[in-house]
């Protein structure tokens, strides 16, 4: 099967090495290996400094998990804290794509004025989609052009219910804002047929959303994960509306390794970028 269009869907991330994302590139079989050779420059230019970020994240994510369980630690056991519990109902919509989620979050009051809200809870999230492009998702392949591969799906969705961490500060009795993030879960839901992609080459193949969900270090994720940076109105004692910026992450595993080269894969990875609404009710 030949492929001779393209849509790219990652900022920087195009077959022809495009640094405008979202734009659709057309290709022609005698430009493959004018396009092969500049790839290749790409690639001996930054595989020398490429693990820089690498460290600098892995470091930083550890720092910022060892500093969230001290606070929490130090929540649990301090006389004066405080709690309070939160739901949330939200809807998200993006490109093509958008999801709905339910959580409920059990925070502990820090500070001396107690506006420091820290603690965890659990979400369900439903991810639906239409006509998205899923990239190798193993950090080893995950944002080289070179390496990654790419699966279409004509209509993704994916259920993922996880346990969450979030971090919120009361600015007043009506304001409220905080980030919040799934940690480790599980995820599930049909499967569906879609189009494996290798260059200019194209084959049928099926796939389900991969089963286990865990944070680690950016690229290291693996299965579904969302988060949020959100801002609350409490427009009475203990109901808000909520506005957030939405960052899901879902993943789907083919049936086969149907990635070979340069190591075999069949694992795939959406980004998605998400504006949501949502109502608060707070217990």
């Amino acid at each position: 099967m030949q492929f001779q269009r393209y849509k790219t869907k990652y900022t920087g991330l195009s077959y022809l090495n495009s640094s405008e994302g979202n734009t659709e590139v057309f290709v022609s079989s005698d430009q493959m290996p004018e396009m092969s050779n500049t790839r290749q420059v790409s690639t001996d230019f930054l595989g020398n400094f490429g693990f820089i970020p690498k460290i600098i994240n892995y470091r930083s994510m550890k720092i910022s998990i060892t500093c969230f369980f001290c606070l929490i630690t130090y929540a649990v056991f301090s006389q004066d804290s405080k709690t309070v519990n939160y739901g949330d109902f939200t809807a998200a919509v993006g490109s093509n794509q958008g999801s709905v989620s339910v959580d409920y979050f059990h925070l502990w009051k820090l500070g001396k004025a107690q506006k420091i809200e820290i603690g965890f809870g659990g979400r369900f999230t439903s991810y639906f989609g239409s006509s998205q492009y899923y990239s190798s998702a193993p950090a080893s392949l995950a944002g080289d052009e070179n390496k990654s591969d790419s699966l279409l799906l004509q209509s993704p969705q994916v259920n993922a219910l996880n346990l969450a961490i979030n971090l919120g500060y009361r600015i007043s009795p009506r304001f409220g804002v905080g980030f919040n993030i799934d940690a480790v879960g599980f995820s599930f839901g049909g499967e569906k047929e879609g189009t494996y992609i290798n260059g200019n080459q194209g084959q049928t193949t099926s796939a389900k959303p991969t089963s286990f969900n865990i944070l680690l270090v950016g690229n290291n994720d693996q299965g579904s994960l969302n988060s949020e940076f959100y801002i609350r109105y409490f427009f009475k004692e203990k109901l808000a509306v909520k506005l957030a910026y939405q960052y899901l992450f879902t993943e789907y595993t083919t049936e086969t390794k149907v990635q070979q080269l340069p190591e075999p894969n069949d694992r795939f990875r959406n980004k998605a970028s998400l504006f949501s609404l949502g109502i608060t009710k707070q217990f």
